[in-house]
């Protein structure tokens, strides 16, 4: 199914970012330090990816970055911003330079949606954190949604739970090496902290 949706997807965006000046280049990395949510479908897809591609010291090297930041993630005042705030890069991301915002993706080919679907418009500059304007992209939410939601419907027990990149990775991983089945509650509940973690960034900000 995933890679039907895939097929569908890939040239939907091509055809709309048609005309449009794009701003991302190959090594630019800027949003590789945003807080992005995956389904478990899609998770599991890119963690056979990963032992399909990977060596197996680079595998352990990652697993332990991803339980990082799945701790990181942890904390209830985690949102979206301060996750951008605090530099933390994907864990995919692989010759890093925080200096420059650079670096290439590790897993392209097959990178989760959020990535395939995320085309800036505006200047690289404003990209950074330290920019304070608005940063111009096309916007593919619904796109998202909508596609993701038809090609995934019969796997919706599974696929309709969104949770944080890392979170979502280490159910993957933990489901291929341990045979982990992947807690359902959790699912639900991540979902809904993803959800909700532009709110909590929001009330932070009022109260401070």
């Amino acid at each position: 199914m995933l890679p039907i949706y895939r097929a569908t997807v890939d040239p939907i965006v091509e055809m709309t970012i048609e005309g449009h000046s794009i701003s991302c280049t190959r090594g630019c990395a800027a949003c590789c330090y945003q807080l992005i949510g995956v389904s478990v479908v899609e998770a599991l897809a890119i963690a056979a990816y990963v032992v399909a591609n990977f060596a197996v010291d680079e595998i352990t090297k990652l697993r332990c970055h991803i339980r990082d930041d799945v701790q990181y993630l942890e904390n209830e005042h985690v949102g979206r911003e301060t996750y951008f705030a605090d530099e933390r890069a994907c864990v995919f991301l692989e010759n890093v330079d925080k200096s420059k915002w650079r670096g290439l993706c590790g897993i392209y080919a097959a990178r989760p949606t959020p990535c395939r679907t995320y085309h800036v418009v505006s200047p690289p500059e404003h990209c950074r954190p330290t920019y304070d304007g608005r940063v111009q992209a096309i916007n593919f939410r619904k796109l998202e949604l909508g596609v993701m939601a038809q090609i995934l419907d019969r796997a919706q027990e599974l696929g309709v739970y969104g949770a944080p990149l890392p979170v979502a990775m280490q159910w993957a991983f933990d489901w291929i090496y341990a045979g982990k089945e992947i807690d359902m509650d959790e699912c639900a509940r991540w979902s809904k902290r993803l959800i909700n973690y532009e709110n909590i960034t929001k009330d932070l900000e009022k109260r401070s």
